[in-house]
């Protein structure tokens, strides 16, 4: 994960809980919808990471381990 990734979704993330935070205290109902959008992205980004790391472990391990 790059430095720019990161930075992205600490971001992202921090958006999601000061707009669910301002909502929940304030009772802005917009505020709420706005923080479950960037819930969404935040949760789709770590999603995207997960399938990655997996797909890229799937290819480093040997086909068939009893062949050795």
């Amino acid at each position: 994960m790059t430095a720019k990734v990161f930075g992205i979704r600490t971001m992202v993330a921090l958006g999601a809980v000061l707009c669910l935070g301002l909502g929940k205290w304030q009772e802005i109902g917009p505020a709420v919808w706005v923080g479950m959008a960037f819930y969404f992205v935040c949760y789709i980004m770590y999603l995207k990471a997960l399938v990655n790391a997996l797909f890229k472990m799937k290819k480093s391990l040997p086909t068939c381990w009893c062949s050795q």
